[in-house]
């Protein structure tokens, strides 16, 4: 899966198609940024040269897919260049980015 980040032309969708980034809807181009933002742990951790200490989000723009994705949704006048994992940042957090809950227990006063 990471080797389809290294594509800047085109993304491979569910059907197993190859599909041009230019031809894509707006609507496709976020859902596959929202979908590679939410796998970044899995996808980073795919390639040798990263750590468990990767800034995901440095990752995933150091990608030339996300890079022509983000030019293409500039282009199109939907975004000012280089801000489109600002935006979807804005939209919500994904897993990895919610601190862990430590359980503990509940005091139960006696009144």
């Amino acid at each position: 899966m990471h080797l389809r980040l290294l594509r800047d032309d085109a993304w491979l969708n569910d059907a197993g198609t190859w599909q041009s980034i230019s031809e894509l809807p707006s609507v496709d181009l976020w859902s596959i940024l929202g979908y590679l933002r939410w796998h970044a742990p899995a996808l980073a951790a795919q390639e040798a040269m990263t750590s468990g200490n990767t800034d995901l989000d440095a990752y995933l723009v150091a990608r030339p897919l996300v890079r022509a994705i983000d030019h293409e949704l500039a282009e199109r006048g939907e975004i000012a260049p280089g801000t489109a994992l600002v935006f979807l940042r804005a939209l919500g957090v994904v897993p990895w980015e919610v601190p862990p809950r430590t359980i503990g227990r509940r005091r139960v006063s006696s009144t």
